[in-house]
């Protein structure tokens, strides 16, 4: 499973994982091994490896979060159709981040397997999950 943002995101962010803790909550252990969390955040200017450490595991420690260099995260928007856009920083230098609310599958072999929207409920994302584990 693959979502973009940034630690610092006021709302979508921390409601999708908090979704998404939820989901592994929801599947058997057997079925959530199988699965993997990963957020990508693309504010690596603020979301250092141990600031986004610290933040996935406030949600599950099992997340994995990860940034990289602004061409990086271009070709990752590019290869995901995700989008993001660092606004202009305010007096304070403080700014926010647009960025696609969308939570990717992707399998082993990298490819696009469902996306959900922002808000999907939980058990909907876990019974997809369960069917397309089945699957492999």
């Amino acid at each position: 499973i693959l979502n973009i943002g940034y630690t610092n995101c006021p709302n979508y962010c921390p409601t999708t994982l908090a979704n998404l803790r939820r989901v592994m909550e929801l599947l058997d252990p057997s079925q959530a091994e199988q699965v993997q969390v990963f957020f990508v955040s693309v504010d690596p200017a603020r979301d250092t490896p141990e600031k986004l450490a610290g933040y996935m595991s406030a949600f599950n420690p099992n997340f994995i979060g990860a940034t990289a260099s602004p061409a990086v995260l271009d070709l990752l928007a590019t290869e995901t159709g995700s989008y993001y856009k660092l606004d202009q920083p305010d007096a304070a230098g403080y700014y926010t981040v647009e960025h696609s609310t969308n939570t990717l599958l992707l399998d082993r072999a990298g490819r696009l397997r469902a996306s959900w929207s922002y808000g999907t409920e939980p058990a909907q994302i876990a019974a997809d999950l369960r069917l397309l584990l089945v699957e492999k």
